[in-house]
């Protein structure tokens, strides 16, 4: 069942946007990670989502080799 994000009209339900958001980060360079984590966990605590903010600040920056 698919559920439907009120706020934005679309597909996707409450997590959608942190998983946007965590796609969007490790799609960074590792020389920007840092700084994009803690833009996206800001933007994120200002659009008032306290606990997605805290998973992306959570989130590791990925080795190298990865």
């Amino acid at each position: 069942m698919e559920t439907l994000n009120a706020r934005k009209g679309r597909p996707g339900g409450a997590g959608h946007e942190l998983e946007t958001a965590l796609d969007e980060l490790y799609t960074t360079p590792p020389s920007g990670f840092v700084a994009r984590r803690e833009t996206l966990a800001a933007a994120a605590k200002t659009a008032g989502r306290v606990d997605d903010a805290r998973r992306i600040h959570a989130a590791r920056r990925p080795t190298l080799a990865a």
